[in-house]
């Protein structure tokens, strides 16, 4: 029912959109949920890798229908779900720029300010919506971590004593503040292949990807601009948010969440590489590791 054959995801394809016979297909397999197949540069299939992404997938439908009630100027897919062997989901891409650091340091100073304030303003809106309108089909963003026993074996294979007892220290600060945090509607996967921009304007216009979408903490959500934008443009932009948002979010708290659960994911994709991610072809230990290696030697310093 799954696979990451493109032979067999082109035949798929095909067999669904006879008119496709002769289109160019771009395949994509970093997703760690589904395999992304692009036609012509216009259309996007979205295959699932597994019957849990499959059904998240079908959930999306009334989500979307939910984004587009609530949230104006902004737009989302529209996709259609293909039943056959190997099941897919398809829609019109949206048009517009992936908005990368790399592209944000390129730009004028007046578009990374709109970049900023567009995206802010986005997750402001985003998290004043009632979370009763998305329970029952969406779920709860899990931020608890497992025994923290089980991690010490793991983080002793890969870091000195030294840096594994300042990860198991923030793993221990992640637990202390993991209570009572606002909970929000979130994307939790805000990185810059899952929006474009208006490539005039540097505006966000288009979201779409809703893997993650759950119900969790502000904290999980504006995480992910360190992640890939670097600190000090995360910082610009929650600096933003919480000058607009009902609750703003408290950034020595924010900083516990992002080094707790940065190690915490570190540990589980280490064990998911022989299990679900084994094949995804962009995932780089040797880099991950020297990642969490600068995480905690910041945290050594501050």
């Amino acid at each position: 029912m799954y696979t990451n054959d493109e032979k067999k995801l082109k035949e798929a394809i095909v067999k669904a959109f006879p008119e496709f016979s002769n289109s160019l297909m771009a395949f994509n397999h970093s997703g760690w949920t589904s395999v992304v197949v692009e036609i012509d540069g216009k259309l996007i299939c979205k295959f699932p890798r597994n019957k849990e992404k499959h059904e998240h997938l079908k959930s999306e439908r009334k989500l979307i229908e939910l984004l587009n009630e609530h949230l104006d100027g902004y737009e989302f897919p529209r996709r259609k779900a293909i039943i056959s062997k190997y099941p897919f989901f398809i829609h019109r891409k949206i048009e517009g720029e992936h908005f990368t650091k790399e592209r944000y340091e390129q730009s004028s100073l007046e578009e990374q300010d709109a970049f900023k304030k567009s995206v802010a303003d986005f997750l402001v809106h985003l998290h004043k919506l009632p979370v009763s309108l998305f329970e029952g089909f969406i779920p709860f963003k899990d931020e608890k971590l497992p025994d923290l026993s089980e991690m010490d074996a793991l983080l002793e294979q890969d870091f000195s004593k030294e840096d594994s007892t300042v990860a198991k220290s923030l793993l221990r600060e992640f637990n202390d503040v993991s209570l009572n945090r606002n909970k929000v509607v979130g994307h939790f996967d805000m990185h810059a292949y899952n929006f474009v921009v208006a490539p005039n304007t540097k505006k966000v216009k288009g979201f779409f990807d809703f893997d993650e979408f759950a119900i969790g903490s502000q904290e999980f959500d504006l995480r992910e601009f360190e992640l890939n934008f670097g600190s000090e443009i995360s910082q610009e932009i929650i600096s933003i948010y919480n000058d607009r948002a009902n609750v703003a979010v408290d950034l020595e708290t924010l900083r516990k969440v992002h080094n707790g659960w940065s190690i915490y994911e570190y540990i589980r994709t280490k064990k998911r590489l022989s299990q679900d991610l084994k094949d995804v072809g962009n995932i780089n230990m040797v880099e991950y590791r020297n990642e969490i290696k600068n995480l905690i030697k910041k945290a050594k310093v501050g």
